[in-house]
C-alpha cells in the first residue's frame, strides 16, 4: 500500500514538473505569436492586432479595424491554441490583404468573439490573423503550428481525476453559477450518499420577468457518453446530455413540483473552457459511474433476494399525482398487486403470471409522463397473464407495468425480474403421469367446472375403455339465457402429442388438442344430437397454471401411447 502510494506522488510529481515546463514553453510560443502581430492596413481599413495567455492557459486575440473615416470596431476573442485543427492553419489571400486563419476541430464553435464594448457575445469556429506580408505569413504560421501540441500536451494533463469519487467532487465544486446577457443560471449538484452514480442538479433560471427553479435527478451511469456535446443559444454556452436509447428517465421537478420525465439534461458553462473541463470529465465518470452502481447494487441472484428486493422497492410509489402501493408474492407461479390512487379514483388490479411464461430478453424499464416503470412481457406476445380489475376480472393480457421511485430501483429491478425469469426458465407443472391410468385418474381430478362472470362451463372427464383406451368429455354450457351440452368421445392413442396447447380468447383459457393429422375422429354431440366427426377439442380452464397441468398431463398420457 504504501508502495503505492509513493508511485502516486512521485507520478504527480513528475506530472507538475511536466506541466510546469509546457507551461513556461507555450508563453514563450504566444509572446513569440504576439510579437509577430503587426498593423496591416488594405484598401479600406487598418487593423491592430494583440495577443496575450491568460492564466487558464487560453488565448486572448484583440482585433482592431479603423475605416478611412476613424469609425473603429474592436472585436475579442478567447480559445485555446489546443482546439485549432494544426492541418487547416495556413495563409490565404483575400483581394488586398493576407490572413492566416485558424479553424476549430470538428468545426465546433469553441471561440468566444465579444464585440459592441462586451455587449454582444457569440460563440465561432474559427479566427484570422491579419499578416503584414507573405513572409510575416509564413512565420505566423509555424510559429501557431509548433504552440498547437504545446497547448494540447498542456490541456491533456490539465486533469488528474482517477476514482468516481474525484469526478463528482471535481464536478460538485466546477458546476457554476453563469451569468448570460438576459439570465443567470444559479447551478448546484450533489451526490446521493450510496456512491452509485446517483446525482441532483438544481438550476434557478433567473430573468427580467421570472425567476424558475429546477431540480433533474438522474443516474450518471445512464448518461449516453457519445450524446454529450456543447451547444450554443445567442450567448448560452452548455453542454447537453441524453440518456442511453435516448429513455425519458431523468426525474424533473419545477418550483417543487414534478414534471414529466424527460431524456436529455443541460450543464450551463461559464466559459469555454470551463465547458471542455466539465465535457471531459462527464465523459471520464460515466463509465466510473457504471461500475459503482454495478457495486452499490444488493445481491438479487436467487428468487427469494429478489422478491424481496422488489417488496422493498415497490411498496409506496409517488409519481406526480398518482400513488402506487404495491406487492408481488410467490416464486415462479407469481402474483403482483397493485392499489392506484388519485385525486378522482382509487382502483386496484392485480396480476398473475408465471415467470416461465415471461420474456427475459424483453423485460425492460421506461417512462411515461410522470409514471417510471418496468414493463414485463410474455414470451410471442401470449396472453397468459391473469388480469383483475377492482376484483372483477378483465381480458388476459400480455403485458402490464411495475412502477417505481427512482432510476435506482428501476434499474435493479430490471435485473432483479429478469434473474427470477431465469431462474425459472425450466419450470413444469407438478403432475403424476408414471402410468396411463394414474394419468387419466390426475385429469380427471383436473378438469372441472369452470366459472367466468355469468357463463359456466360444468365439465366431467371420464374413461370409457381401457383396451384401447377410448374417454369421453361431457362439458355443459350455460348462463341467464340458455345451455348446452357438447361431448366428445375420442381414442388417446389418437391425439397428437406435439399439437396440444395453451390458448386464451378474451377471459377464457383452454387447452386445444388435435388428432393426428387432423383426422375427423372425435364423436361429437351436442344437447344429444350426434354431430359430424371432428378433429379438434377443447377443454376449459379455471387459470393458466391448471391449463398447463391439463396440458402436461395428455402430453405425458399420449407420448406413453405412441
Amino acid at each position: 500500500m504504501l508502495k503505492n502510494i509513493s508511485i502516486y506522488k512521485n507520478i504527480v510529481c513528475f506530472l507538475f514538473i511536466c506541466t510546469a515546463g509546457y507551461a513556461q514553453q507555450l508563453n514563450d510560443k504566444i509572446e513569440t505569436i504576439a510579437a509577430s502581430l503587426q498593423t496591416v492596413e488594405d484598401s479600406k481599413y487598418e487593423y491592430s492586432q494583440s495577443l496575450k495567455l491568460l492564466s487558464s492557459n487560453y488565448a486572448s486575440y484583440t482585433l482592431t479595424s479603423v475605416d478611412t473615416k476613424g469609425n473603429s470596431d474592436e472585436y475579442a476573442y478567447n480559445f485555446s491554441f489546443a482546439d485549432v485543427d494544426v492541418n487547416t492553419v495556413r495563409s490565404l489571400t483575400k483581394k488586398d490583404v493576407i490572413i492566416v486563419q485558424l479553424l476549430i476541430n470538428g468545426k465546433q464553435k469553441l471561440i468566444k468573439e465579444t464585440s459592441g464594448n462586451g455587449e454582444k457575445v457569440n460563440y465561432v469556429d474559427n479566427v484570422s490573423f491579419y499578416a503584414k506580408n507573405i513572409d510575416n505569413a509564413r512565420n505566423l504560421v509555424e510559429a501557431i503550428k509548433s504552440t498547437i501540441p504545446v497547448n494540447e500536451t498542456l490541456e491533456k494533463n490539465k486533469l488528474a481525476l482517477t476514482t468516481y469519487q474525484d469526478h463528482v467532487k471535481w464536478l460538485e465544486e466546477n458546476i457554476q453559477d453563469v451569468d448570460y446577457t438576459k439570465t443567470q443560471f444559479v447551478q448546484k449538484i450533489e451526490a446521493g450518499s450510496a456512491n452509485n452514480g446517483q446525482l441532483k442538479l438544481s438550476t434557478t433560471e433567473n430573468s427580467k420577468s421570472k425567476t424558475q427553479a429546477f431540480d433533474y435527478e438522474f443516474n450518471l451511469s445512464t448518461l449516453n457518453p457519445n450524446s454529450l456535446h456543447f451547444k450554443i443559444s445567442g450567448d448560452e454556452f452548455y453542454i447537453e446530455a441524453t440518456n442511453r436509447r435516448n429513455i425519458k428517465a431523468i426525474k424533473v421537478f419545477e418550483d417543487g413540483a414534478q414534471q414529466n420525465y424527460k431524456d436529455d439534461i443541460r450543464f450551463y458553462c461559464g466559459s469555454i473552457e470551463n465547458g471542455k473541463d466539465l465535457l471531459k470529465v462527464l465523459a471520464q465518470a460515466i463509465p466510473l459511474a457504471e461500475k459503482a452502481f454495478e457495486g452499490s447494487r444488493p445481491n438479487i441472484a436467487s428468487t427469494p433476494n429478489a422478491m424481496a428486493f422488489l417488496n422493498k422497492a415497490v411498496g409506496n410509489v409517488a409519481n406526480g399525482e398518482s400513488t402506487y402501493t404495491q406487492s408481488i408474492e410467490g416464486d415462479c407461479v407469481a402474483k403482483v398487486s397493485i392499489k392506484e390512487a388519485n385525486p378522482k379514483e382509487t382502483t386496484d388490479y392485480q396480476y398473475s403470471f408465471n415467470f416461465s411464461d415471461i420474456n427475459v430478453d424483453n423485460i425492460d424499464y421506461n417512462s411515461n409522463k410522470t409514471q417510471l416503470y418496468v414493463e414485463i412481457y410474455t414470451r410471442k406476445k401470449a396472453k397468459f397473464i391473469r388480469n383483475t380489475e377492482n376484483n372483477e376480472l378483465q381480458n388476459y393480457t400480455d403485458a402490464f407495468k411495475i412502477y417505481f421511485e427512482n432510476i435506482e430501483d428501476v434499474l435493479t429491478a430490471k435485473e432483479a425480474l429478469k434473474n427470477i425469469a431465469k431462474n425459472c426458465e425450466s419450470y413444469k407443472a407438478e403432475t403424476n403421469a408414471n402410468t396411463v391410468s394414474s394419468g387419466l385418474e390426475a385429469l380427471k381430478n383436473s378438469i372441472g367446472m369452470v366459472k367466468i362472470g355469468d357463463d359456466s362451463y360444468d365439465q366431467t372427464f371420464e374413461t370409457v375403455s381401457t383396451d384401447p383406451y377410448i374417454v369421453k368429455l361431457t362439458s355443459v354450457f350455460s348462463n341467464l339465457k340458455n345451455s348446452k351440452e357438447t361431448i366428445y368421445e375420442f381414442g388417446m392413442g389418437d391425439i397428437n402429442s406435439k399439437n396440444i396447447s395453451i390458448e386464451t380468447s378474451g377471459k377464457e383459457v383452454m387447452v386445444e388438442l388435435n388428432t393426428k393429422h387432423l383426422e375427423k375422429i372425435v364423436k361429437t354431440y351436442e344437447d344429444g344430437e350426434i354431430k359430424s366427426y371432428n378433429y379438434n377439442i377443447e377443454i376449459q380452464a379455471t387459470d393458466i397454471e391448471n391449463a398447463r397441468s391439463i396440458a402436461s398431463l395428455l402430453q405425458q398420457i399420449t407420448e406413453k401411447l405412441e
